[in-house]
């Protein structure tokens, strides 16, 4: 291996083993050729000052290594850099997309909920304005308010709510499941206790 240290330049390629080395030093600008063989191994590089040449050079000594070989670890070390920002800003964008799907997600999510709100409304309706006496106007109960209800526990109304998809938010959906929980409770199908309503088992009182 031979690294020539020009004013202002540094010149390295390597002949023979990588720990072999030469160490020349020349006060003058012309370029040396690399052997034979070696042309596409060898690489020149000019710096601003000599004294910025000089410090690298030192450096070199510090560390204990050959020239050549800290230079090309250098080298490589500020290639290796130059890609850090490319994949920290992959990153950033990485994270930035994923919390977009999040927000987008919520929002689709709350406007299912709206939906599912409106249907329930709509397709029980009659519950909106029941009473013992005038009954449902025709409004067929909830299948899945009554299969939840028989799954077992006691269900707060905003339980059953969050489990059938409803919006809270929907007066109308929410007049619509009290409807319901009262004709069912005038059947003696459901009671109302302190923690929620909850089927009453075949045999029970109630």
């Amino acid at each position: 291996m031979i690294v020539e240290l020009r004013n202002c330049s540094l010149s390295i390629g390597e002949i023979g083993t990588p720990t072999g080395g030469e160490y020349k030093y020349s006060n003058h600008l012309e370029r040396a050729m690399p052997p034979k063989g070696y042309e596409d191994r060898s690489l020149t590089l000019y710096f601003p000052t000599t004294e910025e040449v000089k410090e690298i050079h030192q450096a070199a000594e510090k560390a204990k290594v050959p020239y050549a070989t800290f230079y090309r670890e250098m080298i490589r070390q500020g290639m290796r850099q130059s890609l850090k920002p490319d994949t920290d800003d992959n990153v950033m964008q990485l994270r930035e997309d994923l919390a977009k799907a999040k927000r987008d997600l919520a929002k689709q999510e709350q406007r299912n909920a709206q939906l599912e709100a409106e249907l329930f409304a709509a397709r029980h309706s009659g519950y909106m304005t029941y009473s013992e006496d005038e009954g449902a106007g025709g409004s067929d109960t909830s299948n899945a308010l009554v299969d939840l209800l028989k799954s077992g526990g006691a269900w707060r109304p905003d339980a059953i709510m969050k489990s059938l998809e409803i919006d809270p938010k929907n007066i109308d959906a929410i007049r619509a499941l009290a409807g319901q929980l009262r004709a069912l409770q005038d059947l003696k199908l459901v009671v109302e206790a302190n923690n929620g309503w909850r089927w009453v088992d075949e045999g029970s009182s109630g």
